[in-house]
Formats: structure tokens, sequence, C-alpha cells
């Protein structure tokens, strides 16, 4: 049987098949971009894909997750029994990739063209400079092509345990390849001439570029095989991987806090936040760091969240009240079929000052949505569950007790605190006054709150282009200290305790 894979309304790929086979199965061998944010377990219904053709009928569990009369079906639960196409949707997802960065002797690492890299759990970004000068050339980021193995770090984890492992340093590998011609392209000049870069990323992200084995991330007491901080060949180029600081905090922050080492440097307490999936954060104070990681889970990057989406065209991206009138704007100005992250943040905020929901989460006068209490935001057709309220405080908690734990193990309370750094793509679009409403942020915060955008892609820049920046790297990495939050008795207080919802005043 065959199965055309359709983008666009152009025909990508057609594939062959002797037996019945998922359409995530397909949707995989296809390399085509997608994602399976839980891991295609059935249970988080984003894997919607319009098909048509010879398909299996849909059981209970999939009419529960697209609707009884959906034309829309979940491809990891449907099987391809006969000739079908499936049209996969062309969504490009919101990447950041500006930044601010620290000023560093100018000594590249590498002649001619470079290339600086961020391998995020859910997106890359890329950057291409002319390294004797230091002109940036061009910027490019996409999907990491593994969301097809799921949206978080776990998942990756878990996949690459197996017989996976080979497909998912391929994907990333492949990807690379491409982002690096998409760079050097967009530069006009020839993909031969990047023979330099810099890779950063979380440690497991790193693992599985490299091939090498993630055993000690996947349980407790976790470990690392490798702290990086070493130069390898990656697709002929002469790569330099920066130093990792724990098993769970990467290269990606030891590159954040060169970036911003000028900016955390205050009188008082300087606290850095990267917030994703897997929660890393770092306190300064004078010259020691300390770090520590959360596992907050993605439901500010969409997954979890019944109409939650990455920063990608149609999805919510702002939430706030005008006139009495609660209004919402919309990445690319589409009609609106999902919210992101930041909206989930300004939405609730807005939600417990208007009293639609009280301290403990709970939807007041609700509306019904899929059989769920909800809320509508305004005319949008884009709902908030009360299941969404309660992973989005989840995640908020978690945060918040490793920001507690962090205050704590230097002896001080958030009235301490010079300044709030937020890195990352998420942190650089929330407000940081909802932030501090629902909780996120400690309280009188928000006006000590800078964001810096993607952190880690600029201090992977300031090594590409300057020794000075590398070697502050790899001092950094080794004598920052690793707080271990899975034992802590503070952060499971703090965690239960940040559950419920600030009151403004």
């Amino acid at each position: 049987m065959d199965i055309k894979i359709i983008i666009d309304d152009k025909n990508i790929k057609t594939l062959t098949y002797d037996s019945p086979v998922l359409l995530s199965r397909v949707i995989r061998d296809s390399g085509c971009g997608f994602s399976f944010p839980c891991s295609g377990k059935g249970v988080c219904g984003k894997c919607r894909v319009r098909v048509t053709g010879c398909v299996s009928e849909a059981d209970e569990r999939e009419k529960k997750l697209t609707g009884e009369n959906s034309a829309f079906r979940l491809a990891c639960l449907t099987k391809a029994t006969g000739d079908c196409e499936l049209f996969l949707p062309d969504k490009n997802i919101t990447a950041l990739t500006d930044g601010l960065c620290s000023r560093y002797s100018h000594s590249p690492f590498g002649e001619g063209v470079g290339a600086a890299v961020d391998i995020g759990t859910t997106t890359v970004a890329l950057y291409l400079y002319e390294l004797e000068n230091e002109k940036l050339l061009s910027v490019h980021s996409f999907a990491n092509p593994q969301g097809i193995y799921g949206a978080d770090v776990i998942s990756r984890i878990e996949a690459s345990l197996g017989e996976e492992k080979e497909k998912l340093r391929a994907l990333i590998s492949k990807g690379l390849e491409e982002g690096i011609a998409e760079l050097c392209d967009k530069a006009n000049i020839n993909k031969e001439e990047c023979k330099t870069a810099v890779v950063t990323g979380n440690a497991a992200m790193l693992s599985i570029l490299l091939g090498e084995d993630v055993t000690g991330l996947s349980a407790s007491p976790f470990t690392l095989a490798d702290y990086f901080g070493k130069t390898v060949n990656i697709n002929g180029m002469r790569t330099y991987i920066p130093r990792a600081i724990s098993p769970f905090v990467g290269s990606d922050i030891t590159c954040a806090l060169i970036s911003g080492s000028d900016i955390m440097k205050n009188e008082k307490l300087s606290l850095l936040v990267d917030i994703g999936t897997n929660g890393e954060m770092a306190i300064k104070k004078g010259d020691e760091i300390i770090c520590c990681s959360c596992a907050a889970g993605p439901a500010f990057e969409g997954t979890g969240i019944r109409m939650g989406a990455p920063a990608r065209e149609g999805a919510i991206n702002r939430v706030w009240q005008e006139r009495g009138k609660i209004k919402y704007s919309v990445i690319g100005d589409k009609a609106a079929d999902g919210i992101c992250g930041s909206a989930l943040i300004d939405s609730l905020a807005l939600f417990l000052s208007l009293k639609m929901t009280d301290e403990t989460g709970l939807i007041k006068n609700p509306t019904v949505f899929e059989g769920q209490p909800a809320i509508e935001i305004a005319d949008s057709g884009v709902y908030i569950t009360q299941k969404d309220i309660r992973s989005a405080q989840l995640a908020k908690a978690a945060i918040r007790a490793g920001i507690d734990s962090l205050l704590n193990s230097c002896g001080a309370a958030s009235e301490d605190l010079g300044r709030l750094i937020l890195a990352g793509g998420f942190g650089s679009f929330i407000s940081p006054e909802n932030a501090e409403i629902i909780g996120l942020i400690p309280p009188g915060t928000a006006k000590r709150t800078v964001a810096v955008g993607n952190a880690a892609g600029m201090g992977a820049s300031a090594i590409l282009l300057s020794r000075q920046a590398l070697e502050k790297s790899e001092i950094t990495a080794k004598n920052a200290a690793s707080l271990e939050l899975a034992t802590s008795d503070f952060f499971m207080k703090s965690y239960i305790d940040n559950m419920y919802f600030t009151k403004k005043d």
C-alpha cells in the first residue's frame, strides 16, 4: 500500500508498506518535521492530522481526544490499512534568536566563517559569523526534529536507551547539517566555508548528538557520562562543546552564565532562570555560583494543555484586559487555534485578578468544553480547562520552589535579590508582572526582572568569537556548585506551598 505525505498541497513523499502501519510511524519514517509531545502514548491529542483513504476506525479513546465527528485523526492511534493520503500541517515555530551578551576580547575559535548553535529540546537556533571581524552574517532556527519522539527531555532519553538511539542522533545531525546550509545560503556563501562551530545545549541533547550513553540520565542517582568541554568533529566541522555543570544543568546554562556575566554583576544576589520543561537556574553571590534543575514539565510549552501550542502561527501569545473586555493577540495574525505559554500566564493572572478563579485555581461559573469546566479567552474559540490550570500550577510550583531553594541555599530572601534574569524563549516573552501575580516568581521581583533572550545562543557565540569566553566557560562550569533538589525537604515543602496562586492586593 502507498501512503502519500502532503504538506501545503504538495506531495512531499510517498512511502510503501506491506501491512497496516501506524500513521505516527509513517511520519517518523518520512523524516518530515512533526511533533508527538506525549511520545505517541495517545494521551495528549496533539498529533492531529487529516487523512483520506483506507484507515482504521477511531476507537473511544481517540474520539474522546478529537471529538465524536472530527475530520482529524490522531497519528499515534490511527493505522493506514491501504492506500491513503496524509496531510501534515505547515506551521512554523517561532524561535527566539535575539539576546544580550557580555563583551570579550576578540580571539576566535577558528578562521573564516563559523557557526554558533543552541540545541534546545523544542527548537534549535543557529548563528553564522565572519570570525575575523565578528560580523553576524545570518540567523536561522528550526523545530528540533527529535520532537517526533516526545516533547520533553525524559522522552528523548527513554527513546535513546533502546533501538531508537541512532535514529535520534541522525535526526539532529541531519538537522544541523541542513541548518548550517540554510545559514550559508542566507549569507550567500558556500557551506563548505563553514568549518568551525560551537554547539551548546542541555546534557541530554548533547549526549544524543554525540552518540554517548544516556543511561545515567534515566534514573537516580543521576550521572553524566561526559561533562564535555572538548572539541569534536560534527558533519566535518571542528566543533567545540562547552562544559556542563551537572547532569541536568547543561552547557546551555554555562553559556547563559558567561553571556550575562555583566548583567549578573550586582551588589546583591543575581538569579538566572531558564524556564522550560526542565527549569534550570543559577544564583550568583559574589564569586560563588550555585545551580539547580527542576522538572517543571512541558505545560508552559503547550504540552499537557488541551489547546496548548508552541510559539507558532495561530497561537494566542498575549492576553490582557482593556476597557472591561478581555483582549488577545495571535502570532501571524491568523485565526486563533491554540495558546502558547506566555499567554497562558497572562490568562491565569487575569482570571485570578477578575475573580474568575480563586486562589486554589478553581474556576468559578465555568463554561463546559469537551466535558470539562473551562473558560473561553474572549470569543477566540480557545479554551483553558480546569485540568489545564492544574497542569500550570504544577509547573509554576516547581519553578518557584527551585528559585526559593536557591535563595535558601544562600541564606537569603526574595527581598535580597538584586536582579532576576529570565533567559530563553519562554522567559523572554512572559510578563514579569503577571508571573508575579500567579506566584511563578517571588513577590516584589517583577520590577527587578530583566529578559536577556537566547542567552545560551549568545554564550555559544561569545565562545566562537573569543578564547577568553571559552576559558571563562570552563572555569565557570568547573567552579559552579550544584544543589540537589530530589532529596531536599525544603524544595518539597516549597513545591507544595506554591501550588496555590497568590492573591492580587
